[in-house]
């Protein structure tokens, strides 16, 4: 009698893993295109171990913490957008934060210029993901950078066969039901400042707006608001971790921004934010969050209704 038992708990488990095998292979060869077959992805999700997927109709928007440096991360639908990448310190930071969304693909990745606490991480980007379209600001010979990091960037893009793109004034970059639009660069003259040089853009979906500065300061600012160009958005990334040199008071009361959303290392030893601009976004109306307070911060919105959350 206890051989056949033996024999019947043998028989179960090679069924068993057999089953199991055979439905890694059916997941892993689905990858999600079924509809009641779910990804690896979808799985580890459910059970906690991932971020939920983005649906279609949806916009999620992540500020990562990553110190006095910027990393945002835009997906909507099962495309994503990457715009800068924190410091070299940050690299496994951003790669397993693309990982645990089930990101392998982005369809653009923004440089809003090259200082290091912006390009940091992005060599390692540029191998690990499949990227659509890499966009810096326009560079001359002159004024490329001669840092390591750069350097290790252009080498990272040449292995990739990846062009670095000029991003224009109005350019227009859709992302699953979003539209991110390059609205810095028309006419404007040449500035040795390379902050002065970050892409600014504007991201929309449904009714909502979010103005992404870089680093960006008031010359840029009056440029922006002397183009005309619409800066008015529901959330603004603030431009250089909330110097004193950027957030201008008549510049936020065109922006009018009912959340704002600073990039600065907890005691970073540069002043970041300055008084002066929490004053200014305070005048406005402002609710801020800032990473050395309150962490990765998520805006969210299905087109209709707008949420800010962080992880503390």
């Amino acid at each position: 009698m206890m051989a056949i038992f033996k024999r019947l708990y043998r028989l179960v488990a090679v069924i068993a893993a057999a089953a199991v095998l055979l439905l890694s292979a059916v997941i892993t060869v689905a990858d999600g295109a079924i509809g009641w077959i779910p990804s690896w992805y979808e799985i580890f999700a459910w059970a906690g171990f991932c971020e939920p997927p983005v649906s279609e109709d949806e916009l999620r928007v992540t500020v990562l913490d990553v110190g006095n440096a910027d990393c945002i991360l835009i997906q909507s639908g099962k495309q994503a957008a990457l715009i800068d990448a924190g410091e070299g310190q940050d690299r496994r930071k951003v790669i397993k934060a693309l990982h645990l969304r089930g990101i392998t693909r982005l369809e653009y990745v923004l440089a809003t210029h090259a200082d290091v606490d912006h390009i940091g991480a992005m060599p390692d980007v540029v191998r690990e993901m499949e990227i659509g379209t890499f966009l810096m600001p326009y560079m001359s010979y002159d004024a490329k950078p001669d840092s390591r990091t750069f350097a290790e960037l252009e080498a990272a893009l040449s292995e990739k066969e990846l062009p670095i793109t000029a991003a224009k004034y109005g350019m227009v970059c859709p992302i699953g039901k979003a539209t991110l639009t390059v609205i810095s660069g028309r006419s404007e003259p040449h500035y040795a400042s390379s902050n002065e040089r970050s892409l600014v853009c504007r991201l929309t979906f449904g009714e909502h707006a979010i103005l992404l500065m870089g680093d960006a300061g008031e010359s840029t600012e009056k440029r922006l608001l002397a183009t005309g160009v619409n800066v008015q958005a529901d959330v603004i990334k603030v431009g250089h971790h909330g110097s004193s040199s950027s957030s201008s008071t008549v510049f936020m009361e065109a922006v009018k921004p009912a959340y704002a959303v600073i990039t600065c290392g907890f005691d970073n030893g540069r002043g970041h934010p300055h008084e002066k601009t929490l004053q200014t976004l305070q005048a406005v109306g402002a609710t801020v969050y800032r990473s050395d307070l309150n962490g990765t911060i998520v805006i969210a919105s299905d087109g209709h209704t707008l949420s800010v959350s962080s992880e503390r």
